[in-house]
């Protein structure tokens, strides 16, 4: 049997920053629910094996009527979300242990829904050749460091920042190892390949584009949609992510 690549695709947070009434990968961006987007990136690409969705148990209903609706034959299992990221990032994975042959684990975000095929298909290949990757956007503007009463301290090099975004792939046996570190410690990582950085391990970083944003205001909503609606780039065959 051919080693699996699986997408834990993760969307039970509590949408703080939109108001908290409603999970915002279920708010309709360009006429579809946002987690569709994100989702069908994933259903259309060859490599990927099997996708786990991770929502709040209340949502489970909500999240099946979604993959029966739009026929996402990949979703093979919808699994409870944790209190924190990192909680549903393991529960996502404790999901997949008895799939079979495993090699690489894809941690995304439910709310990037303008994620790439080449983005998919780069951080896939640096996961096997490296260990774990990421795609990252290098940071554009000046950074300033400062305390907390607002008195720059320092100007850091942003030719050495970049900026974490998902998809983040890990090497299946690796992510099982560094989560359950993690869990055990009671340590929680900002994203899930610093976990790896934890270790002293290294993790590749392969460069995104603007494009591929963590949907967290009413503005990224208005943004991305704009993008859907207006961008024929996003439909074309180069993209195939929608």
């Amino acid at each position: 049997m051919n080693s699996m690549n699986i997408a834990i695709i993760l969307g039970a947070g509590n949408s703080i920053r939109m108001g908290g009434k409603i999970n915002k990968v279920f708010l309709k961006i360009a006429g579809k629910p946002l987690i569709y987007w994100t989702i069908r990136a994933f259903e259309k690409h060859k490599l990927i094996s099997g996708i786990i969705s991770v929502v709040k148990k209340k949502e489970f209903a909500q999240m099946r009527e979604i993959v029966k609706k739009y026929g996402f034959s990949k979703v093979i299992f919808v699994v409870e979300g944790g209190k924190m990221r990192q909680d549903s990032a393991y529960q996502g994975l404790k999901a997949v242990e008895n799939l079979g042959s495993l090699d690489v684990v894809i941690f995304h975000n439910g709310v990037n829904p303008l994620v790439s095929r080449e983005e998919i298909t780069k951080v896939i290949a640096a996961a096997k050749k490296h260990g774990a990757a990421l795609v990252a956007q290098p940071v554009k503007d000046t950074v300033k460091q400062a305390k907390t009463s607002l008195f720059v301290e320092k100007t850091l090099d942003r030719e050495k920042l970049w900026l974490a975004q998902t998809p983040q792939a890990i090497k299946y046996k690796l992510a099982k190892t560094v989560l359950g570190i993690a869990k055990k410690q009671g340590f929680y990582g900002t994203d899930d390949v610093s976990l790896i950085e934890r270790l002293g391990k290294r993790v590749k970083i392969i460069p995104a584009s603007w494009q591929n944003i963590k949907i967290t205001t009413k503005e990224d909503l208005i943004f991305a949609e704009k993008l859907l609606k207006d961008n024929k780039n996003f439909r074309n065959v180069s993209r195939e992510t929608f």
